[in-house]
């Protein structure tokens, strides 16, 4: 096995696999746990869309991410689970690919040296839910490194941050309360959006957004102590 060979390396094979078959290919697509069953936030490694067909696919080096296919069956008209070819001759995988065909209707891509082999058809279905449509973002095609943990992936926050940022430098000196209300978040409520946003900013983790007199936001610190100045001569 080539060292060289790891998840992100099999996810980008399939996603340039998939790109020259003319699909739209995104890559760490975050699903909210409120969007799903799942308790928590999932991530799909790739996902794929061409016309009315969204795909997902897993990529592992081996083939202990059956169940974490198994997720997405509600979100897409075919599951895919890619693997490296090295696997291809063993028991496990031939079971495997059994269980894949049989009980889970995922589709296989095997990958190695030689490309990426489309080795099992997905058993096609109907979408149940259009949330993981929904959380496409075309800073997916462009961000991250599908299959690597902490590879830089776009995330709902990010998108909250951005929007937030852009708030704020088109009405500098608003107060939190009327940029969580001008801007499209992912927090299930206002309070929760208010109070984790709010820490954010104090802590400094939202580049672009700071705090001044009376905890109005300023996209600059320069602006922020300028409402500081403003409003202690205000009050005098």
């Amino acid at each position: 096995m080539n060292a060289a060979q790891t998840e992100a390396w099999i996810a980008s094979e399939v996603r340039k696999h998939l790109e020259q078959q003319g699909m739209d290919v995104y890559g760490e697509v975050t699903l909210e746990a409120r969007d799903c069953a799942f308790g928590e936030n999932q991530r799909a490694d790739l996902v794929a869309v061409r016309g009315d067909t969204l795909m997902v696919v897993e990529c592992k080096r081996g083939f202990e991410l059956l169940a974490q296919g198994r997720r997405w069956l509600p979100f897409a008209n075919a599951v895919f689970i890619a693997v490296l070819s090295v696997y291809g001759q063993s028991i496990a995988r031939r079971e495997a690919v059994r269980l894949v065909r049989e009980h889970y209707g995922f589709g296989l891509y095997v990958v190695g040296d030689e490309g990426v082999k489309r080795a099992v058809e997905p058993r096609p279905g109907a979408r149940a839910s259009e949330a993981l449509l929904k959380a496409l973002r075309p800073e997916h095609k462009v961000i991250g490194i599908p299959g690597s943990p902490g590879g830089g992936q776009w995330t709902t926050f990010k998108e909250t941050c951005r929007n937030l940022q852009a708030f704020v430098r088109e009405h500098e000196g608003c107060t939190l309360g009327e940029a969580i209300e001008g801007i499209r978040h992912h927090y299930r409520s206002r309070h929760s959006a208010f109070t984790a946003l709010g820490r954010c900013i104090d802590r400094g983790e939202i580049d672009g957004v700071h705090r001044g007199w009376r905890q109005r936001l300023w996209s600059t610190v320069e602006g922020a102590m300028r409402g500081y100045a403003v409003g202690a001569e205000s009050a005098t």
